[in-house]
């Protein structure tokens, strides 16, 4: 029997009207979904139209009548915003990072448990077309693991071009920087290679950005399997890159994860075949929610539910808080 009683899901509101919040806003009235939205910015939200949503002046109001709420708002929010949601007895999608606190993290996650409410963790990246064929197909092509590589390059300033990014999350010295920021990697080696425990990690902050945050990490996961997996996260890189290559016992794949390039090669490096998937970005949000709203019609838990991004937030906060190597 399912833990979780079925939903009838028809109003979902959204915490934050950023881009992303914008975004959700737009998906779940495509999914013929009534929205309620909130954003303490009275500008937040300007490009939806007035009619695809209902604006509300605070998270309660918000909370009062909705089937699920979809937590969009800064970094530092996303805890507070979800202890707000279980007092109020709705089930959460929760944009990366779930939270920046492992033990208040994982205490909310258990209350909601308790309340029988479902909570997400918006991995929007494991919906990408590229990584759900990396994840149906390496392992039968590929043996068992041996090693892989992820990363993450991007220029910070490019992500949002109207705002300034100093002023942003990423630079909250406790929820924001790069490891934080770029988690959707780390949770892609686990979701890919299998659960990891952070076996090593250097994190600098270049300078480049004027940030308090560091902008770039190299992490090294050690993963349950036995094999070893390497991150490279930066955002201060004026050249962007996306990708994963990951290297078993009988061959090799690797990924642009912005492209859609597949490269399939065999035990002696041959090149077995390659590939190209298409990317749709709105397509991987559409299909996080589209799937979390199912979840809770069925009564199951999500795909990528809160527990998932608990595991990414522990790695991310070891990352970070690791000591140099010698100490």
């Amino acid at each position: 029997m399912s833990a979780f009683a079925q939903r009838n899901v028809r109003r979902v509101a959204v915490l934050g009207l950023g881009s992303i919040g914008s975004r959700h806003v737009r998906n779940a009235r495509q999914l013929g979904l009534d929205v309620v939205g909130f954003d303490p910015s009275a500008s937040a939200g300007a490009d939806v139209p007035v009619e695809d949503f209902v604006r509300v002046d605070n998270v309660a109001t918000a909370l009062a009548d909705a089937d699920a709420v979809v937590i969009a708002s800064p970094s530092e929010q996303h805890l507070d915003d979800l202890e707000q949601a279980i007092l109020a007895g709705c089930p959460a999608l929760v944009e990366k990072p779930i939270g920046h606190d492992p033990e208040r993290t994982a205490a909310l996650l258990d209350r909601a448990a308790v309340a029988q409410l479902q909570v997400g963790a918006a991995f929007n990246l494991r919906c990408r077309s590229v990584v759900q064929a990396l994840h149906a197909r390496a392992a039968d092509r590929l043996g068992e693991f041996i090693w892989a590589r992820f990363v993450s390059a991007s220029w910070l300033p490019d992500w949002r071009p109207a705002s300034d990014y100093r002023a942003g999350y990423a630079n909250r010295p406790e929820s924001g920087g790069v490891v934080f920021d770029v988690i959707h990697e780390i949770d892609l080696a686990a979701h890919l290679i299998g659960s990891a425990e952070v076996a090593s990690s250097v994190t600098r902050r270049s300078g480049r950005l004027e940030l308090e945050t560091e902008d770039t990490a190299e992490i090294v996961l050690q993963h349950a399997a036995g094999c070893l997996s390497s991150l490279h996260l930066n955002f201060a890189s004026p050249v962007r890159r996306r990708a994963a290559e990951i290297c078993g016992t009988t061959g090799m794949v690797t990924a642009d994860l912005r492209s859609g390039e597949i490269t399939w090669r065999d035990r002696g490096g041959d090149v077995a075949d390659t590939e190209t998937i298409p990317i749709d970005p709105n397509a991987e949000y559409l299909a996080t929610l589209a799937e979390f709203v199912s979840a809770l019609e069925q009564g199951a838990a999500p795909a990528s539910d809160g527990l998932a991004g608990l595991a990414a937030v522990r790695l991310a906060h070891r990352a970070r808080h690791m000591p140099p190597a010698g100490n």
